[in-house]
């Protein structure tokens, strides 16, 4: 919110109050979560989180952004999340089970969606049976 007060000599002042609210969505970001490697069918350390802006760059909150993922990507928590006062949606991407780039999309109607990647990396199939410690001589 914005006010401005105006005032002259032998008048009383007069306060504009004024809200500004932000436009219609105009782009849809991948903010944080892209360009991670996980071990297929692991959870992604972060979160994938994407935001939406108008044609000035101001935050719109309260926006439904859908979250999909590419053919065996894996899963998510959250498919459809509205932006927060920030202009942000976040889901936590569970990698999908076979070795290989996976992608996410987040999409707002009909903008580009943005694109996020995951490296899925094998696991290495090692499972200790027994853990000795060895004193150093």
């Amino acid at each position: 919110m914005q006010q401005l007060t105006a005032s002259a000599a032998n008048i009383n002042s007069v306060t504009f109050t004024v809200l500004a609210r932000p436009g219609s969505p105009a782009k849809v970001n991948s903010t944080a979560g892209s360009q991670q490697t996980g071990v297929v069918g692991s959870v992604l350390d972060l979160p994938t989180t994407a935001s939406v802006i108008d044609a000035y760059g101001n935050s719109v909150p309260a926006v439904p952004v859908t979250f999909t993922l590419s053919a065996d990507g894996g899963s998510l928590t959250d498919t459809i999340v509205r932006t927060d006062d920030r202009g942000e949606a976040r889901t936590t991407w569970t990698i999908g089970a076979k070795a290989g780039q996976h992608e996410l999309y987040a999409a707002v109607a009909t903008l580009p969606a943005a694109v996020f990647r995951a490296q899925a990396i094998p696991a290495l199939g090692i499972q200790p049976s027994r853990l000795d410690f060895i004193p150093a001589r």
